[in-house]
């Protein structure tokens, strides 16, 4: 009796768990078919973009722009936004729904020659290319199966003398430094670099639009793997995980540069001259503020040394606000959303693509 009373238990939490999981199914599928709608057509309106891409694109920008939108409201219960109702799906695997699935795994022998600054010592290189055949058959990691093929080798030097001469390495390593001791450093650094490479690909799968990728690491063989339900295109995917990363360097403002909040404060004021049907887009009058310096002498005179100084007065951006920023909180340097001087403001992420076009005019 006791055992039926448990099944009737289990039954009802399993009935409770799947009308959860309806509850939570229709409403984000009625905002993928409206996102599928939109994006054919786009496409169909633009037939000189590449089709694949653009639907894809224009699929994941409608989603982006309903993702804090709430789209089904419960008395009593609150309101829900479309990542609220997805991120409490549960994930439907490939073998629901499909896809791909990779193995991917880091290049440390690139990593070690770098770290020996590209050393051509006949040692070194015999042990790389020992290692990288013995991982084909082998669950331990590449650094491991290095120092174990290095050390079989009967000439060869201390490993220490091999990876002094990269900078990174002079720091923990000295002359005196034994083998093991090297790879155990050797070994940090590939971890590093293994995880590193984990979460830049996440975020790069991300851009990829899948829906709840699976992206897990295996640190004791530094391998990835990565399931993505219901991608369609996978030369494109594997090409997407593939493909290295680049490093650019972009002049910046900085939000406390001189006119910069004047700036925006001008073109919020435009923007509100345009949305009142007012084509003339004025400047708006800077204003200024004048500083005294006091000089004052030992009994409280004033000195010829005092100055004044007149600076540019910060607009009060809060007051009279136009449409951008009724959108777009600027970034004051306090509170809770602050960040770095070259980050100008904040906005929620349906709505980034609007204040782009207001910043556009």
């Amino acid at each position: 009796m006791q055992a039926k009373g448990l099944i009737k238990v289990f039954l009802v939490l399993l009935i409770l768990v799947s009308l959860l999981q309806i509850f939570y199914l229709f409403p984000t599928r009625k905002a993928e078919k409206d996102a599928v709608s939109y994006a054919e057509q786009f496409v169909d309106s633009n037939p000189d973009l590449d089709r694949y891409d653009a639907y894809k694109q224009a699929r994941i920008d409608y989603l982006d722009s309903i993702s804090s939108e709430d789209i089904l409201s419960i008395p009593l219960l609150g309101s829900f936004t479309y990542e609220d109702l997805k991120s409490r799906q549960l994930a439907l695997g490939l073998d629901l729904k499909g896809g791909m699935s990779s193995v991917l795994q880091v290049d440390l022998k690139e990593l070690l020659i770098r770290l020996s600054r590209n050393s051509k010592d006949p040692a070194f290189r015999t042990a790389l290319d020992n290692a990288e055949k013995a991982q084909l058959n082998s669950q331990s990691d590449f650094v491991s199966l290095f120092a174990q093929e290095y050390a079989k080798i009967p000439e060869r030097k201390s490993l220490a003398s091999i990876f002094m001469r990269d900078a990174s390495m002079k720091d923990v390593i000295n002359i005196q430094s034994g083998d093991g001791e090297v790879a155990r450093i050797l070994r940090q650094k590939a971890s590093e670099t293994v995880n590193l490479t984990f979460n830049r690909l996440k975020q790069r799968i991300d851009k990829l639009g899948v829906t709840q990728p699976n992206v897990s690491l295996d640190g004791e063989r530094d391998i990835i793997l990565v399931e993505m339900p219901g991608i369609e295109n996978f030369e494109r995917a594997r090409n997407f995980l593939q493909a290295s990363a680049a490093l650019e360097f972009w002049d910046t403002y900085r939000n406390t540069d001189p006119g910069v909040g004047n700036a925006f404060s001008q073109a919020d004021q435009r923007l509100k001259n345009l949305e009142q049907g007012n084509d003339v887009l004025e400047e708006a009058p800077i204003e200024f503020d004048t500083i005294w310096s006091p000089e004052i002498d030992s009994i409280g005179n004033l000195t010829g040394d005092s100055t004044f100084q007149v600076i540019e007065k910060t607009p009060d951006l809060l007051a009279n606000q136009g449409p951008l920023l009724r959108l777009f909180q600027l970034n004051t340097g306090a509170g809770e959303l602050a960040w770095g001087p070259t980050v100008m403001g904040f906005t929620d992420k349906n709505k980034r693509k609007a204040v782009m076009e207001l910043l556009n005019k």
